[in-house]
């Protein structure tokens, strides 16, 4: 099992104690665990000082405003490479390797899991599936540019993604940070792998149909900003 010293796993969380622990303990073979405290309010945080991870509290809600914390963090401790990783373990760490090596080989600076044709049986919801389509439907016609996903399991060069200044805090994140990437002249490699159903709990997300909707305009939004 490889372990990569210049390598943060970004792992954002909000009420994740039941997922937090098995996440930590299966990813941290692979490098620094960070876990990214989105304002819980269960046992998430208190669970996560309890392990090796360093543990960061981001007061200001949304996924993007957490996630470039970690990066900055990340940096400052001399991490040059970053992994997102959600909790819930949808996406297995074990994978890490894979989207790692076209990065350390110096091929590729953006690293995506495409779930679109792997995942279990149901794990992704319909109206996830369609908004998934429509998504990169969308960004091709405006950018030229063909995503098979939107998965949240990527890999980059942390200096290049922050070099795209990266804006969205919250839901748009991932499209703004492909669509830039796009403009930027990023390396970009999609691998599909295997997408499982969370280790445990309801997805903030796809498991409430209002989320998923209020997503969904969040991204379609996203897409005509950064074109």
């Amino acid at each position: 099992m490889p372990h990569y010293p210049q390598l943060a796993i970004l792992i954002p969380c909000y009420n994740e104690e039941e997922c937090i622990l098995k996440a930590i303990q299966t990813a941290s073979p692979f490098g620094q665990v960070y876990v990214l405290n989105n304002g819980s309010t269960d046992r998430t945080l208190e669970l996560a000082k309890t392990t090796s991870a360093i543990v960061l509290n981001e007061f200001r809600a949304g996924y993007g405003n957490a996630v470039i914390m970690g990066m900055l963090d990340a940096k400052r401790h001399g991490k040059t490479i970053a992994i997102v990783l959600d909790a819930d373990l949808s996406d297995d760490p074990s994978n890490i390797p894979i989207l790692m090596t076209p990065i350390i080989n110096g091929e590729k600076d953006f690293v995506l899991s495409a779930r679109t044709r792997k995942e279990d049986k149901g794990n992704l919801e319909v109206h996830q599936r369609l908004g998934n389509q429509l998504a990169v439907w969308l960004i091709e016609k405006a950018i030229g540019y063909r995503y098979q996903d939107m998965g949240p399991f990527r890999a980059f060069d942390i200096q290049k993604i922050l070099n795209l200044h990266m804006e969205d805090a919250n839901f748009g994140w991932n499209v703004e940070m492909q669509m830039k990437a796009v403009h930027a002249g990023l390396r970009i490699q999609e691998i599909e792998l295997p997408y499982r159903k969370r280790f445990a709990g309801v997805s903030k997300v796809s498991g409430n149909i209002k989320n998923s909707i209020k997503a969904g305009k969040v991204i379609l939004q996203s897409v005509r900003r950064y074109a």
